[in-house]
This record gives structure tokens, C-alpha cells and sequence, in this order.
């Protein structure tokens, strides 16, 4: 089926790896232009030459979220890029795992400034531009945190219930300008932000997930296609989509394994 993605602007920060980068790789097969930007040049290159293979063109752009005027530039360029911008993805994220009295002031702050405070502003950055071509979707990435915290990562897990928070706000504010706002809410994702995580405590976490796997980039693409799309999602806009393989959908999250396994179970 057609989403309606073709010749779509999507700009994506933290498009260089992880989920952001299987998002870019996602919009560009289905012809749409793909900007990100990202802190690491070496990903830059990287991802360019995947493109290049892809035969699509990509705006690709080194900056930081945290700081506002990279952010803010980078929206303004992709958005002239081709002269208009349909779809923005708060994506780049940073989380620092630790005790909550171990954080330093310093460590709180660049947490909620990348993974709050960069969304806030982003989201005006992109809503500005998407006003003077009548709308557009915007789409944040937030975590399963959101919804039950994970006790090592406090402030990452106050700012992505912020995310969440912040979507249903924008999207009742931005609805007059024909913009959607929506978010994605990975369950655990296998990304250079969680493989050490995962590595340390892979059987408890998968205790947890009924589908007894753990979610590949490559898993979360279609919810953003989904919600992008004019087409699929034009009347969707305040959600927030767990994308988590049923995730604590139940306090025995592994009994349906259990019951294939053991005649006990089934009495």
C-alpha cells in the first residue's frame, strides 16, 4: 500500500544509529528525503554511504540537541533543503545509568536537555516550518519508562514521561495547524545505547516480555511509517504507541510459555 510518503521532507535528530537510523534507511525506501543529524561525524559518513548504496539523497547534519541553536539550525536547514518540511522525529536520546543520589547537577542537566528540553523546542523549530506549507506530523520517541521507571535511570526516565506528557499537550495545541503529534514507546531495543545494559541483566529483562525477544531497530520502523502517514494516521494525533512485544501486559508475563511447557499450569 502507498503511505503517501513519497517526496515527504523527514528530519530525524539522533538519525545516525540505533532506531534512528533503521527510521531514515525506512523513509528513504519509501522515497520520501531524509535529514538527520547526529554528534558523531564518522556516523554521518557512515550513514551517506548507505544512502548512496540506496540510491537516495540525504541532508546530513553534525549537531548536538542539547544545544538549541545546532537544533534550531538544523531544522531551519532541512527544512530549506527542499523548500518544505512534512515530518519531524525527536529522536536523539542520552541516558546515564546510576544510582538518583549519584547523579551530578551537571549529569541531570544534559540528561533533560537531550531528552526533554530538545523535544520542547524541536517541536516548536518543526511546527514553525510545517505552518507555512499547512501541517505536518511530528513524532517523538519516548520509553517504555515512561510508563514503568526503571530505578537506575531516574532522570531519564522523569524526562521520557515528560515526552509523553509533552505529545498529548502539542497535539492539542498544534491541531488548528494541521499538525499531528504523536510518539513511539520502544519496549527494549538492541541499540548502542543499551547493549551493555541488556548484556548484564538479559534474562531478567526478557522475563518480562511475552514474546521472549528483544525488539531489533528494525522492529519499531513501521509504527513511525504508521504514524507519518497521512494516508494510514491522518486522524491519529495525542498517542503514545508501545511498541514493546506485550511487555508486563501481565504480572505472569511468561505464562503462556508456561502453560505450553507444564500440564501444571493448565489447572
Amino acid at each position: 500500500m502507498d503511505l503517501g510518503l513519497k517526496d515527504k521532507v523527514v528530519a530525524i535528530t539522533g538519525g545516525t544509529s540505533g532506531i534512528g537510523e533503521a527510521v531514515a534507511l525506512a523513509f528513504a525506501e519509501e522515497g520520501a528525503y531524509v535529514a538527520v543529524c547526529g554528534r558523531s561525524e564518522e556516523k554521518l559518513s557512515r550513514l551517506k554511504k548507505k544512502f548512496e548504496e540506496l540510491g537516495r539523497p540525504l541532508y546530513a547534519e553534525a549537531a548536538d540537541v542539547g544545544d538549541l541553536a545546532a537544533l534550531e539550525r538544523f531544522v531551519r536547514n532541512a527544512a530549506a533543503w527542499q523548500g518544505h518540511l512534512d515530518v519531524f522525529i525527536n529522536n536523539a536520546g542520552l541516558n546515564i545509568r546510576k544510582y538518583f543520589e549519584e547523579y551530578t547537577p551537571e549529569e541531570f542537566d544534559e540528561i533533560m536537555n537531550t531528552d526533554l528540553k530538545a523535544v520542547f523546542f524541536g517541536t516548536r523549530y518543526a511546527a514553525e516550518e510545517m505552518r507555512k506549507c499547512g501541517g505536518g506530523a511530528i513524532i517523538n520517541t519516548s520509553s517504555f519508562t515512561a510508563l514503568i521507571p526503571s530505578g537506575n535511570v531516574a532522570p531519564y526516565s522523569a524526562a521520557k514521561a515528560g515526552v509523553s506528557n509533552l505529545t498529548a499537550n502539542l497535539a492539542a495545541s498544534l491541531a488548528p495547524d494541521h499538525i499531528r503529534v504523536n510518539a513511539v514507546v520502544p519496549g527494549m531495543t538492541v541499540t548502542p545505547l543499551t547493549e551493555k545494559n541488556i548484556a548484564k541483566n538479559r534474562e531478567t529483562m526478557l522475563s518480562a516480555i511475552p514474546m521472549r525477544r528483544f525488539a531489533a531497530p528494525d522492529d519499531l520502523k513501521g509504527a513511525y511509517l504508521f504514524l507519518a502517514s497521512e494516508v494510514m494516521a491522518g486522524y491519529v494525533s495525542g498517542i503514545s504507541l508501545v511498541v514493546a512485544g506485550a511487555k508486563f501486559c501481565a504480572q505472569d508475563a511468561a505464562y503462556g510459555w508456561k502453560y505450553r511447557a507444564s500440564e501444571e499450569c493448565r489447572i
